[in-house]
């Protein structure tokens, strides 16, 4: 679990600072009434497991993509609008 949830982990996820929180908490809570349990199985990380589903859902990456796209046009554009002023 500080594998992935806790800041400055290796493999850190990309969690807002009140979901990891949230989910350091949960985790803390089931520590403390079972040190032997593993958090997984109490559901203390089906909060972070819906943020990052939400992220992938919303497809961030596409946006991104499109932008870029759009800069390459603008600068094709750019740079034929230069051609033709000469």
């Amino acid at each position: 679990m500080t594998e992935y949830v806790g800041a400055n982990s290796p493999s850190e996820v990309n969690l807002s600072d009140k979901e990891r929180k949230e989910t350091e908490a949960r985790v803390a809570n089931v520590l403390d009434q079972d040190p032997l349990m593993e958090p997984s199985d109490r559901g203390c990380l089906d909060g972070a497991y819906n943020a990052i589903l939400a992220m992938v859902r919303a497809d961030n990456y596409a946006r991104y993509k499109d932008f870029i796209v759009a800069q390459r046009h603008l600068r094709a554009a750019r740079l034929e609008a230069i051609w033709w002023m000469q």
